[in-house]
């Protein structure tokens, strides 16, 4: 039973993480509805709480993984690798918007609206806790770390990629511009340090939390 559930932990992941954000985010919205909230709070709290049972999921099946990643890193490993993917993110997105204008992406629409209609404490859990750890797991541990051995690393490295900056970017091209100068650090840190999910993790929450920090600064003017 066992090593079924390990073999099979990937794919009900991405199963409750869907189930969670397609689904049950709207039904725990429902209520908050008819206690008179307006729609786009009721649905930044549905989203939010049903985030926490994804977390708290995902957490648990893959806990394992993330002690033996905590265990093979260093600390200035760890400012290093953020410190390099930050910089690389920096130039690639000044490259990009030299050559081209970009209209803020639809996905950056829906986390400004749910920051407008809750709490700084919700968003930060939402943007900074929740992001990227069940994101760094599902498209890197689970599309390259757990498939490494079964598909070759760079098909699914493609995958993982693609997959990512669609579901943050639709099918909108330049958006998805924008959101691969966040990918490939992300994506390269993960298999810089050898499949090291805490490593990406660690990034994403740097990159997520100085976006909190400007959101919270914008708001505050």
């Amino acid at each position: 039973m066992k090593n079924f559930s390990e073999k099979h932990r990937g794919l009900t992941a991405w199963f409750v993480y869907l189930l969670n954000m397609l689904l049950v985010s709207q039904l725990i919205a429902l209520p908050i509805l008819s206690m008179g909230a307006s729609i786009e709070t009721a649905n930044a709290y549905g989203m939010a709480l049903s985030s926490v049972l994804t977390l708290v999921y995902v957490i648990h099946k893959f806990k394992d993984t993330y002690q033996s990643a905590l265990q093979k890193i260093k600390f200035p490993d760890v400012v290093l690798a953020c410190s390099s993917g930050l910089a690389i993110r920096i130039v690639l997105t000044l490259l990009l918007f030299s050559v081209m204008t970009i209209p803020e992406p639809e996905n950056q629409e829906v986390i400004q609206m749910m920051f407008e209609n809750s709490t700084p404490l919700v968003m930060f859990f939402t943007v900074c806790i929740f992001a990227p750890i069940v994101e760094e797991t599902l498209f890197r541990q689970v599309l390259i770390g757990d498939l490494e051995g079964r598909v070759p690393v760079w098909i699914m490295t493609i995958v993982s990629s693609v997959f990512f900056i669609m579901m943050h970017s639709g099918t909108d091209l330049k958006a998805g511009l924008l959101y691969a100068t966040v990918t490939i650090p992300l994506v390269g840190v993960y298999r810089y340090y050898h499949n090291n999910v805490a490593m990406s993790i660690s990034m994403h929450f740097v990159m997520n939390s100085l976006a909190f920090i400007s959101m919270v600064a914008q708001s505050s003017m």
